[in-house]
């Protein structure tokens, strides 16, 4: 664990630097803030509007992926476009926690691209629904009143990359508190080869995030990481805003083997290969590659780890199962979630 942590904190100074070295090469070009200029990203916005958009009955790309797809469709549209949007969540019975991370991490992009619009939540009238809102920390990153009773013990509040920066703490402390969690709530005594390799699991989830930042444009970058205790064990949410698994490595296999060569580069064939270390091998015929989407798929695979799902890209696929689902709309990053369960007794 601890070549983890100095691993991590390898990447995250490399990642620091990078952005710097962007910033600077790009700053002659930048104008006072007073001159009247185009911005990078030039919209049209409607002047004093407010665009209202409910959310689905069902919000949730675990359970409802399309429809809760073409929602947040329409909130990047429309945060282009009007000066306020209104989320409706009223009507709501039924929500998971990544719609939140999501919306979050949206927002945050917003923010970074220079796209002004004001957010106001209108809470579920679902007793459920407010408390997953409250649990999460949701009320920490935009306002929404949603008073409830908690028991913080049973609770892994949202944590993230960028907030881990800005207080300087290291990726590695977060991992190590998440596995320190599961243990607390599910009254575990050491650690398992299971929660081994989840700290390994949620050390490649951060690294990814950063790996996928080397582009020319320095698109913004985070993570988010939620847990909580429930009734069947201890489920987690990470998330990460960037390009996707599969839009990533798309762009790695025609960079290698040119667009010529007969390989198929459907999104369930590039998801099936990425996550098998040989299948990718194969492919590329490139040797050391990092064991980063095989060693999460390969954490994934313990007894005690129950519905572990990747949604990214056009990609619904269920570890378990090797089940691909092609969705409607693209999401915007990647998304893991697992339960992890008290199953194996190693």
């Amino acid at each position: 664990m601890k070549k983890l942590k100095e691993k991590l904190k390898k990447e995250k100074l490399a990642h620091s630097r990078h952005i710097h070295n962007l910033k600077r090469k790009k700053s002659t070009y930048k104008a006072s803030k007073h001159t009247p200029i185009l911005q990078q990203h030039s919209f049209v916005k409607q002047q004093n509007i407010t665009k209202k958009l409910p959310t689905p009955q069902t919000f949730s790309l675990i359970y409802n992926i399309d429809e809760t797809l073409l929602f947040f469709d329409d909130f990047i549209k429309y945060s282009k476009e009007v000066d306020m949007i209104f989320i409706d969540m009223s009507k709501t019975e039924s929500m998971t926690t990544e719609v939140l991370l999501y919306l979050i991490s949206l927002d945050k992009i917003n923010d970074h691209n220079d796209i002004k619009v004001n957010i106001k939540i209108k809470t579920p009238n679902d007793k459920s629904s407010r408390l997953l809102m409250a649990q999460s920390g949701f009320s920490n990153y935009f306002r929404a009143n949603a008073p409830v009773d908690l028991n913080h013990k049973d609770i892994f509040t949202i944590r993230d990359g960028i907030t881990n920066e800005k207080f300087k703490i290291d990726d590695g402390e977060t991992c190590g508190d998440a596995v320190d969690f599961v243990m607390d709530r599910l009254g575990l005594t050491k650690r398992t080869q299971a929660l081994r390799d989840m700290y390994n699991a949620l050390s490649e989830m951060m690294l990814n995030t950063q790996h996928h930042a080397y582009d020319e444009d320095a698109q913004f970058r985070n993570w988010y990481l939620f847990g909580i205790k429930n009734s069947s064990g201890v489920a987690f949410y990470f998330f990460d805003n960037g390009k996707g698994i599969i839009k990533t490595a798309r762009a790695t296999l025609l960079e290698k083997l040119g667009k010529a060569l007969n390989i198929s580069l459907a999104q369930e064939s590039i998801i099936d290969a990425v996550l098998d270390e040989n299948k990718y091998r194969s492919m590329t015929n490139k040797k050391g590659r990092s064991k980063g989407m095989p060693q999460i798929n390969e954490f994934f695979s313990h007894k005690d780890i129950k519905l572990p799902i990747i949604i990214t890209n056009k990609i619904q696929y269920l570890a378990k199962t090797q089940e691909s689902k092609k969705t409607a709309s693209n999401f915007k990053g990647a998304l893991f979630v697992w339960m992890f369960t008290k199953e194996e007794d190693e």
